[in-house]
């Protein structure tokens, strides 16, 4: 879904008509009519005021709600869970106290 679709349909979740949104974010009510068709974008001071307004994030504003993501969610069991631990055990470090004498140290993981 496009910005523009995102802004219309979160207005109107909200009840809000076109008036009531402008009134609220102090701007012409045209100006959120040329966003929800397309023809211009909110700055950033806008997008920040609908976020509050709309109780969600800038990025649920912004960002596509197509099911895909960079970032897919984190897997219950991924390697990427046994790959720190195994990082950690591969590049311990020795402590040289001042007599020279080498003591190793040790490292606790902490897991989630």
């Amino acid at each position: 879904m496009a910005l523009h679709d995102n802004l219309c349909k979160m207005r109107k979740k909200k009840g809000y008509s076109q008036e009531d949104l402008a009134y609220k974010l102090g701007i012409a009510r045209q100006t959120v009519g040329k966003w929800e068709n397309g023809q211009a974008v909110p700055e950033l001071a806008g997008l920040i005021k609908l976020s509050e307004i709309y109780g969600v994030t800038i990025d649920s504003i912004v960002k596509d709600n197509d099911g895909c993501s960079l970032f897919p969610e984190k897997q219950q069991h991924s390697d990427s869970d046994a790959i720190i631990p195994f990082l950690i055990r591969g590049h311990q470090k020795i402590c040289l106290t001042e007599d020279h004498a080498s003591i190793p140290m040790e490292i606790t993981t902490i897991t989630a």
